[in-house]
């Protein structure tokens, strides 16, 4: 009895790690994705940049390539190693992982915020407004007078 229960945990938790794995390899690729994006993004603003100052321009175009390579990497890594990556320079490197995770934690924050309002069903500013006048605009229309 004992032996059959541990069985069946043990199939559950294969389960549970091997469907953690699978929505992982998903979201590393949606990043991967987006990633490509903002890299293809800096490539374009690196070029118009080129004609109006060619230094700007040579550094946007230097963050591109970098936002490429970490796209590739992600792209060409399976998670396992990905976090095994991240382990061992956070082992290495403490604060400079700290102040990346944070960082990283604000943009994710940013993106996840911008898509919200983008989803978010646009309501006229009627809907908006509060149903009970506010004193100032009771003023108002009292022509100022109290």
């Amino acid at each position: 009895m004992a032996e059959r229960d541990s069985a069946a945990g043990g199939q559950a938790f294969d389960d549970a790690r091997a469907m953690v794995r699978n929505m992982a390899e998903q979201q590393k690729h949606k990043v991967a994705s987006r990633l490509g994006c903002v890299a293809q993004a800096l490539h374009e603003t690196a070029k118009n940049l080129q004609k109006q100052n060619a230094t700007v321009g040579r550094y946007a175009d230097l963050a591109a390539e970098r936002v490429d390579r970490v796209t590739q990497a992600l792209k060409d890594r399976a998670v396992e190693k990905l976090v095994e990556d991240a382990e061992d320079f956070a082992r290495s490197q403490p604060m400079l992982f700290i102040g990346g995770a944070m960082a990283a934690g604000f943009l994710l924050a940013r993106v996840v915020r911008s898509g919200d309002v983008a989803r978010a069903p646009s309501r006229p500013m009627a809907a908006v407004a509060s149903p009970t006048p506010s004193p100032i605009s009771e003023i108002e229309q009292a022509g100022g007078r109290l």
